[in-house]
Parts: C-alpha cells; sequence; structure tokens
C-alpha cells in the first residue's frame, strides 16, 4: 500500500508540475526514511534506535535547497535514485519486483 500511494503521490505531483507550469510551481519531494514519530504511529520497526534515517532538520533544509534552486524533482533516497535509473532499461513487470524486494527487511 505505501509503494503504491507514493508512486500515485509521485505521478501525480509531475504531472501538475507540467499542467501548472505557467502559474505554479510543485516540487515532488520524496525523502528517505525520516526519524519522525510517523515510524511509532504507523508500528514500524526502528532498528538501532533510528539510525540511518534522515533527521526532520536535514529534510526540511533540503526543501529549502530545492525551492531555492527551482527545483521540480528532489529524491533523497538511494535505492529509489538506482530504481528510477536502471527503470529506463527493464520491463515495469521487473521494476515492480525489485521495488517490493528493496522494501522488505
Amino acid at each position: 500500500m505505501y509503494s503504491s500511494t507514493k508512486a500515485f503521490i509521485s505521478n501525480w505531483s509531475e504531472s501538475l508540475t507540467y499542467e501548472l507550469r505557467d502559474t505554479n510551481k510543485v516540487i515532488t519531494f520524496s525523502p528517505a526514511g525520516t526519524n519522525t514519530n510517523f515510524q511509532n504511529s504507523a508500528g514500524v520497526k526502528k532498528e538501532h534506535d533510528g539510525k540511518g534515517l534522515l533527521t526532520p532538520e536535514y529534510v526540511a533544509d533540503q526543501i529549502i535547497i530545492a525551492v531555492k534552486k527551482h527545483k521540480t524533482v528532489v529524491i533523497l533516497d538511494f535505492k529509489t535514485k538506482i530504481l528510477l535509473m536502471i527503470s529506463r532499461f527493464f520491463q515495469e513487470s521487473s521494476i515492480l519486483y525489485c521495488g517490493g524486494k528493496s522494501l522488505r527487511r
């Protein structure tokens, strides 16, 4: 469910970027796991007391930088960047399989 929702929001944001290009600014911002209360509320297991997660301050700083640099897409997750790069060369079913595998622990 999480991956589906994230994919929908990403595609929707990129569509809005195109449709509103003359009047509004839309940034598709995709951070990696961030050390917030979300993990506790969603029942996500935190490993190593939040180590490996981004800090909320870092994410906020990256949003400010993106706005100042007029970016339209910002991806802060290394796994996502790699999947997007290789997705240009593989069938959609292979991409979905790899994406699902990368989210399992």
